[in-house]
């Protein structure tokens, strides 16, 4: 929902974008509060969704942050008995959440430029939130992590591009019907290779 390149018109073009993405969560139903921010509640699970695409200051970086009024906002929510009532609390987030260890598969991510600036204060909240799983993309690389005392952390590759660490193709399913949901992969095809 933001643009990468300073040229003319970026603030412009980016807020297309955020408007744009308004109106998808509108029409999905999502009713994203004044923040990006929204939650949803489907039967005894509740799903809340963080925007973290915050604009770097720095030209050609992908970084992200989830702005400060969200967290607010999620700290309230986590208050909230009905939230506190589901019996399973899922995040959506962009940007990753936790840095990778340098060798990972037999290629080595980079982090340059495409972190979450205020990820550990996105974790801190979500934690003190009751946040049981925590989902993003961003990087092209899966990894399920249960850290002690913290949510679940599942980073989703891309399901076209395939994960970069080991060029398969695979989405993550979630079965969230027992109170601790375990993660398992449903492989697309054998590489990202056309």
């Amino acid at each position: 929902a933001y643009d990468m390149f300073p040229r003319p018109g970026r603030a412009a073009r980016a807020a297309a974008k955020v408007e744009g993405y308004r109106d998808f969560a509108r029409r999905a139903g999502l009713e994203p509060n004044s923040a990006g921010a929204w939650v949803r509640r489907v039967g005894d699970v509740a799903v809340v969704g963080l925007n973290s695409c915050l604009a770097p200051r720095t030209p050609l970086s992908a970084s992200g942050a989830v702005a400060r009024d969200q967290l607010i906002w999620l700290r309230e929510l986590g208050r909230d008995p009905a939230f506190q009532g589901a019996r399973l609390r899922l995040a959506l987030v962009h940007h990753h959440l936790l840095r990778m260890p340098f060798t990972v598969g037999d290629r080595n991510p980079l982090e340059i430029g495409m972190r979450l600036r205020n990820a550990v204060e996105v974790m801190e909240v979500c934690t003190g939130a009751g946040i049981d799983v925590l989902c993003h993309g961003h990087r092209h690389h899966g990894y399920a992590v249960q850290l002690p005392s913290r949510p679940l952390v599942v980073a989703s590759p891309s399901s076209t591009l395939g994960c970069k660490s080991t060029g398969k193709a695979y989405a993550w399913t979630l079965d969230v019907h027992g109170r601790y949901p375990v993660p398992t992969i449903l492989p697309l095809r054998e590489s990202s290779e056309p």
